[in-house]
């Protein structure tokens, strides 16, 4: 004789990266057959359950590389300046030193998102050894930075940490834009459910599957335009650690 609870399937759903979402949503619930009669539910399931999917990539919370980068100013080629740089959400920070980062604001942000592209430095119109370009595009806005590391070593640590920034917003998709809020429900200020006004189900429509089929073609349309990126940015890779000129001692 087994003692204890039992516990029988009777349900299943499965959860994806396409539902991650800042708002609650309906997913499918698939409900399995139970033959044996003593394991039907009391409580009627539904098609769908309701819930917050929510991501947060460690690339979004954490630094991904820290370090010194020199950056080119006033598009003076003999002009640079010195700064300690943190990679992290979407963005390339830049102080005087590592202890103004907990202190003060960045004097320089650099977005590094979607729509930033990484590039070896022109050959012809190298006066620095190391160098390497980010351009940006922001709402309109374009930029073009020009920075150089110390080392070969250190560029290419630079370089893969860049990359690799880019690289997880084309795996994470949407939970990459932004860091999403998961709030810690604290037990004294947790609402007795007998104070809830309505049901979650009444709260949430249940979406239809055009929606849906809405949702995925935007996606597919996004992973192409991010794999074409992707793509290139392992060719500049393989440049990168090759005989690069870039990368040269001038």
């Amino acid at each position: 004789m087994v003692l204890g609870p039992r516990f029988d399937m009777v349900a299943q759903g499965t959860m994806t990266l396409l539902g991650v979402n800042d708002s609650v949503g309906t997913f499918d619930l698939v409900v399995e057959p139970v033959s044996d009669s003593s394991s039907s539910c009391e409580l009627p399931l539904f098609g769908h359950y309701c819930c917050r999917i929510v991501a947060q990539p460690l690339s979004l919370i954490n630094p991904v590389h820290v370090g010194y980068l020199n950056l080119q100013e006033d598009d003076d080629l003999a002009k640079w300046k010195r700064y300690w740089c943190v990679l992290k959400n979407l963005k390339l920070d830049f102080w005087s030193s590592s202890d103004d980062v907990e202190v003060t604001e960045p004097l320089v942000t650099i977005p590094i998102t979607k729509n930033t592209q990484i590039s070896s430095a022109d050959p012809s119109r190298i006066k620095r050894s190391h160098m390497f370009h980010v351009r940006t595009c922001e709402r309109d806005s374009f930029g073009l930075f020009t920075m150089a590391t110390d080392n070969q070593e250190e560029l290419t640590k630079w370089w893969d940490a860049l990359q690799q920034h880019l690289l997880d917003q084309v795996l994470w998709k949407q939970a990459c834009d932004h860091v999403m809020d998961i709030p810690s429900p604290s037990p004294s200020k947790r609402k007795p459910s007998f104070l809830r006004k309505s049901s979650i189900y009444d709260d949430t429509p249940i979406s239809d599957s055009s929606s849906r089929s809405s949702i995925s073609s935007d996606i597919k349309l996004e992973d192409d335009q991010l794999n074409e990126m992707l793509s290139t940015l392992m060719g500049e890779a393989k440049q990168i650690r090759g005989d690069n000129p870039s990368t040269s001692t001038s």
